[in-house]
């Protein structure tokens, strides 16, 4: 199998990477399997590959080879890659994106509560995909719509969480404070002395008269 070198760019300065020494690496056992290089040459020009760092080391390794010496310019050097900047507004501002922060917003102000935060977020992602579509302006708004409606929403949620767990709280101290049978309608309950001396009342044994001969 006859080695293809890569692609010459890049400068014999800039640091070597794995993939360039297993490049080299590759071509000098195409060499050794053509007979250009005995074991000990093989052994040697290796090593000498893994501990390249550079282009400029790896470039004498493969000097005396007909491939010539491979780096000092190897690889493709890295593209950076520049984020794309966001869509240029070309278009009037949508209608929806400005809805999406009215009723947001009034959510808070008015106060709307969930009557307006729910129709802000659904105007609010169909705002932004109209945007994403058409160009038109309003990014910005529909930001805030969606922004201010979605905690509101989360707010509610967590409170009425918390009242839910402070009712169930209640519940359960309110039964566990009465530990006794309960009274059904139409009982009533007699009061402590009444009740001891009714007790002792029936226990206390009459006296015992004596028959005189």
């Amino acid at each position: 199998m006859s080695y293809q070198p890569p692609v010459p760019v890049g400068d014999g300065a800039f640091r070597a990477s794995d993939a360039d020494r297993e490049h080299v690496a590759e071509a000098l056992r195409a060499a050794y399997a053509e007979g250009r290089l005995d074991d000990a040459e093989l052994d040697v020009r290796i090593d000498a590959t893994l501990h390249a760092v550079t282009y400029a080391d790896l470039a004498p390794i493969t000097r005396d080879l007909p491939l010539g010496p491979i780096p000092a310019r190897l690889v493709v050097a890295p593209q950076l890659r520049v984020p794309a900047s966001p869509r240029p507004s070309t278009g009037p501002t949508s209608r929806r994106a400005v809805a999406s922060a009215a009723l947001g917003i009034g959510g808070w102000v008015a106060p709307l509560g969930p009557l307006g935060w729910i129709p802000a977020i659904v105007l609010g992602h169909q705002a932004r995909r109209e945007i994403n579509q058409t160009g038109a302006g309003g990014q910005r708004m529909t930001t805030v719509g969606l922004v201010t409606a979605y905690a509101g929403m989360s707010l509610l949620v967590v409170g009425a969480v918390l009242w839910v767990l402070i009712g169930l709280l209640l519940v359960a101290g309110g039964q566990g404070g009465h530990h006794g049978p309960p009274f059904g309608p139409g009982q009533t309950i007699m009061p402590a002395p009444t009740v001891a001396l009714l007790a002792s009342s029936m226990t206390t044994k009459p006296p015992v008269r004596r028959l005189r001969l």
